[in-house]
């Protein structure tokens, strides 16, 4: 909508999260979705990044199989998650050697360990591991989001390095277009 609106022409690219952040530095591309100004910061100190207003909230933490569910922090022992992706609520208990992390290059590699037991529980951004457990055709339930786990809430951002001016105008497109990005996050049923 807002490419539309603006007349602008985006190429979207999925790329690793390892050396994301480097990449963008480095000028690799032009934008980077989704940011946020926690993320990278040592990384990113030595460039002028522009944020955007919050696009979408989120939330980062456990999934788990119901058996596991509402299990004491002090019995997990082996955490997946995705390469790339820091799991910074258990990093103290990862560093004392009481947690090891077992990494996936795919969400769904992740889920399946977590289905399957072979890690305690997986930790993500909950949108989209229930994105990939709709796609994978689970029931709702199966694996949920334990919120009793040590969890992270913040909001996604548009970045750029080069082009502040494109997110003033992204900036002004989501407040006049409110109703419609919260109908677009209803949808694809994001917080």
């Amino acid at each position: 909508m807002f490419a539309n609106e603006y007349h602008y022409r985006f190429v979207y690219k999925a790329l690793p999260l390892r050396r994301l952040d480097r990449r963008f530095v480095e000028g690799a591309f032009d934008l980077k979705y989704p940011d946020s100004p926690d993320w990278g910061q040592k990384i990113k100190k030595k460039a002028s990044v522009t944020y955007s207003d919050s696009v979408v909230s989120y939330t980062n933490g456990v999934m788990v199989i119901d058996q596991y569910y509402g299990r004491p922090l002090n019995e997990f022992r082996l955490l997946g998650t995705v390469t790339g992706f820091t799991p910074h609520p258990y990093q103290s208990r990862i560093n004392a050697g009481k947690i090891r992390v077992d990494e996936s290059y795919q969400y769904d590699s992740l889920l399946m360990k977590v289905i399957s037991g072979r890690v305690d529980g997986g930790y993500t951004n909950i949108d989209v591991a229930q994105f990939y457990l709709d796609q994978m055709g689970l029931k709702k339930g199966s694996v949920k989001f334990d919120d009793a786990l040590p969890h992270v809430k913040g909001t996604h951002h548009l970045s750029t390095i080069h082009y502040p001016k494109l997110i003033k105008e992204f900036n002004q497109f989501l407040a006049d277009n409110h109703a419609k990005v919260t109908e677009l996050k209803a949808r694809y049923g994001l917080e």
